[in-house]
């Protein structure tokens, strides 16, 4: 789950994070709830819009009358209540930033606030309580200071995920406008929300280079490079199957720069680990995703969008 990634990252780029503790657990656990929090209360939001969207498939169980909404109330208040206990044993600031999310949570979805209804907001705001906080829980469950570099670091970390959310209404566009959820896709079009993405997709590049002071800076921009061929390639479709295959697979190529800083500070941090090692996995990522690149380019038809994944199919 990419809370879980980014909280690692955070995390892992403490000095004082070496190897899977309680402390990772619990957090990955208590950000894992948070999430569950999060579903439950913009499946209340979203219910007329999911009903268009979402007709007969088991993504939104409110939409499909599986489940009353006095018990998805329930049951968001209750893991967002319980993601911030667990977090106690994470520290003062840790619990602090988790009940932040808690808050982000409902706002964004509920009256009065509803901030998913306020357009311009939208990427912003989602993004502090999906990357730009889980990161800041990680490093101060073990840090109490922090330096620009880290900052820097989180920054970058957070106009990746502006890159990635940007994309999130091609699906929906349908239900959105019939309930009349003016979304930056909706209101601006289609080259609006892909300037939005490539411009953080670049800028956050920069900074998450600067912050990281990785030795992959190469491999980074490799994978990211990748990705950007896909919203180059979503900005020529005009079918809805070929735009959610194209934001798929630029997820799937930006989430590969997430494993290389994950992986890298990861083996910064633990003994008797030599540069060679570091140079293998960096060289095992970039082949993986790059055999991938590689397959679409030659063949197109060999991934097809399909539930709720991006998986490679022959037909």
């Amino acid at each position: 789950m990419i809370l879980v990634i980014f909280f690692l990252i955070g995390a892992f780029n403490s000095k004082y994070c070496h190897e899977l503790n309680l402390k990772l657990i619990i957090g990955a656990i208590a950000l894992i709830i948070s999430y569950g929090s999060a579903t439950c209360f913009n499946d209340l939001a979203d219910v007329e819009a999911d009903k268009i969207n979402l007709k007969g498939t088991k993504d939104r169980l409110l939409a499909n009358n599986k489940v009353k909404k006095e018990k998805l109330i329930f049951l968001g208040l209750f893991c967002g209540f319980l993601s911030i206990i667990i977090s106690i044993y994470l520290g003062l600031i840790p619990f602090i930033l988790m009940f932040l999310i808690f808050l982000i949570n409902i706002n964004y979805s509920l009256p009065p606030i509803r901030i998913s209804f306020r357009t311009e907001l939208v990427p912003f705001f989602l993004s502090l309580g999906y990357s730009l906080i889980p990161f800041f829980i990680g490093y101060f469950s073990f840090n109490n200071n922090i330096s620009s570099s880290e900052i820097i670091l989180a920054i970058g970390l957070y106009l990746l995920f502006i890159a990635r959310i940007s994309l999130k209404d091609f699906r929906d566009r349908k239900g959105d406008r019939a309930v009349g959820k003016k979304t930056i896709l909706l209101k601006y079009g289609k080259n609006i929300v892909l300037l939005i993405s490539s411009l953080s997709l670049i800028l956050g590049t920069i900074l998450l280079l600067i912050g990281s002071k990785a030795n992959f800076s190469i491999s980074i921009i490799l994978v990211l490079l990748m990705s950007s061929f896909f919203l180059f390639n979503l900005f020529r479709s005009t079918k809805l199957e070929d735009e959610l295959l194209s934001i798929g697979l630029a997820a799937r190529f930006g989430n590969a720069s997430l494993i290389l800083i994950l992986g890298y500070f990861i083996f910064l941090n633990t003994k008797e680990v030599s540069n060679l090692n570091i140079y293998i996995f960096e060289i095992l990522i970039v082949a993986v995703y790059l055999t991938q690149f590689l397959i679409f380019i030659k063949s197109p038809k060999y991934y097809k969008y399909g539930g709720g994944g991006w998986m490679p199919t022959k037909d």
